[in-house]
């Protein structure tokens, strides 16, 4: 039978050790605060974790492409208006954390 929680643990140090810039860290360790399955978009982000919208969008974006986060079909800002697509974590990403 194996020890769940020895893979727990292997699965959060190998999560820790991701390749990503302190920037990228810092959006993940945000993503990772919210609900499972939350999903905002770029102006959201900014504004919840109060991290500049220039620096989430860039963030955002390499983040989606390295696979940590999945980009949503676009909605409408509730506050803008306009059209802008939400980003949640990967279901993937979920189960590193799970305890």
């Amino acid at each position: 039978m194996v020890d769940r929680s020895m893979i727990r643990e292997t699965s959060r140090t190998a999560y820790h050790s991701l390749d990503l810039n302190e920037s990228e860290k810092r959006v993940m360790a945000f993503m990772h605060s919210l609900p499972n399955g939350t999903a905002l978009n770029r102006r959201q982000i900014s504004e919840r974790s109060r991290i500049p919208i220039n620096c989430v969008a860039g963030r955002v974006n390499a983040l989606v492409e390295k696979g940590y986060l999945e980009e949503l079909p676009a909605e409408r800002d509730p506050v803008t208006g306009k059209s802008a697509h939400p980003v949640r974590i990967k279901a993937a990403q979920l189960e590193l954390l799970a305890a």
